[in-house]
């Protein structure tokens, strides 16, 4: 019994000099300390500042400093088409040369200096050599040998921790920085050829790059990273002011354990199926919390799940792929009012707009535009505005499903929206709504078979009647009138 009142003793006694010895140090335990600021300098590249516009409490309370130069090891890899026979048939069509930031190595590489740049910065523990990266590639060569595509990879940097990658991520942009200010000194390269494309905390990586060059001619963010991000200054995220047009695709952002956001950061900002769960992805991230995966969680060279995250480089890449269907985003108040049908027209002035190859320059910052996918490859279907008038004296829920014959007896499945939600149909006034046709194209509609899907009510127990009497259906496409900025 002694022996537990001594130690009892002795404990308040450390405890009370410990406090004291706290207090001697003069510090500030009650969270409202400069904790996170610093200024790390990185040789000829700069300095990365973190001040009080770079912490909040709540939502970025942690500043990591970022890692040394030689830990990151940023590599531009010069990716270039392959057209040598291979008896691999798996072989991937693609050469790829590491640069650097100096006039004899852009040279020797074969950059072409009088063609546009397309620099790919990848995501939070990916890498330069990812398969959008390649597919990518692919893509724009396809369509035209005259480019120049260089991956950013900075993989070393991109690990667990989230914080620390993001912290990583501000050196990146130093390195790309520094590379296409080479480029303008000594190649005589202009910026109005540059488009740079970033996934995730890549998305971010461009933004700073353009802060320190604005008049990049554009910046495509893919499903920009959300935490640590949302509600923090622009000096901080990707933002409209960073290139002459920046175009951001939303595909997650609907739950704690969503990678990306909510928030408008482009001059057109592309909700694609409201960047809720999208079609065709059945969510399984046993990882919870972005912030809060560990490099023990994944094994090397693995890349962190999250297939609607992922699908914005998909959409992006077909988007360019130039096909008969082009994914039109539709300007509407909410996703709401676009699902009902309330914004059905693309013949006011810019009210639709695409992503991927086109540009609006002088497009008005943080526009808001809505579109729906398929579930599969092609993503992108056809807009059709269908108005039908109904024979009923009181108003009846439920949705019209269309199977659409054109001239040529071409033949297409028309939807309502991919979740086919319950509409409420009038029978004295036009029912209009915007309806998804996946691919062929038609051309002149012959032909409409309608099905009707009547809400189940409660009390319906025997019998219901589940028909309607259309009197009319009115079907017009919905195009995309010539740009004129």
């Amino acid at each position: 019994m002694k022996f537990e009142c001594f130690v009892i003793v002795l404990s308040i006694y450390l405890l009370e000099k410990l406090i004291d010895k706290v207090k001697s140090l003069n510090l500030d335990l009650s969270g409202d300390d400069n904790s996170g600021y610093f200024n790390k300098c990185f040789e000829e590249l700069g300095c990365v500042e973190a001040d009080s516009r770079w912490f909040d409490k709540k939502l970025r309370p942690v500043n990591m400093e970022p890692a040394d130069r030689h830990v990151i090891k940023t590599d531009f890899l010069l990716v270039k088409e392959d057209k040598r026979d291979h008896l691999d048939e798996d072989y991937e069509g693609l050469l790829y040369t590491s640069v650097t930031a100096d006039m004899k190595s852009l040279k020797s590489s074969g950059f072409k200096k009088s063609s546009d740049l397309m620099l790919l910065i990848h995501d939070f523990t990916s890498n330069g050599y990812t398969g959008w990266v390649k597919n990518l590639a692919r893509v724009v060569f396809g369509q035209s040998e005259d480019y120049n595509v260089i991956s950013v990879d900075w993989q070393r940097g991109a690990e667990p921790p989230y914080d620390q990658a993001i912290a990583n991520a501000r050196v990146v942009a130093l390195e790309v920085i520094f590379l296409l200010k080479e480029l303008k000194e000594n190649f005589n390269y202009t910026l109005d050829n540059v488009h740079i494309v970033g996934h995730g905390v890549g998305a971010h990586i461009a933004g700073y790059v353009g802060a320190t060059y604005n008049d990049i001619r554009k910046i495509t963010g893919l499903d920009p990273s959300g935490p640590r991000f949302d509600g923090m200054p622009d000096i901080v995220k990707l933002s409209p002011t960073n290139a002459k047009y920046v175009e951001v695709i939303h595909t997650d952002s609907y739950n704690g354990r969503s990678q990306g956001t909510k928030e408008l950061l482009g001059h057109s900002d592309f909700f694609i199926n409201n960047a809720d769960a999208q079609p065709g992805c059945s969510e399984n991230n046993t990882f919870g919390d972005v912030i809060l995966v560990d490099r023990n969680q994944l094994s090397h060279g693995e890349v962190l799940p999250g297939c609607s995250h992922k699908r914005s480089f998909k959409y992006f890449i077909e988007s360019l792929m130039h096909g008969s269907c082009s994914f039109i985003g539709i300007k509407c108040n909410n996703y709401e009012d676009f699902s009902n049908g309330k914004c059905t027209s693309c013949e006011e002035n810019d009210s639709c707009r695409t992503f991927g190859a086109k540009s609006y320059p002088h497009s008005i910052q943080k526009t808001v535009f809505y579109l729906d996918t398929a579930d599969d490859t092609p993503f992108c279907m056809f807009l059709v505005k269908i108005s039908v008038s109904v024979k009923t004296e009181k108003e009846r829920d439920g949705y019209f499903e269309f199977i659409l014959v054109d001239e040529s007896g071409d033949i297409t499945e028309a939807v309502p929206s991919y979740k086919k939600e319950y509409k409420t149909i009038k029978g004295d006034s036009k029912n209009t709504f915007l309806y998804f046709a996946h691919p062929p194209q038609l051309g002149r509609i012959k032909e409409a078979k309608v099905k009707w899907n009547e809400k189940k009510k409660i009390y319906c127990f025997l019998y219901c009647d589940q028909h309607i009497n259309v009197e009319r259906v009115e079907i017009e496409p919905v195009q995309q009138g010539k740009h004129k900025g």
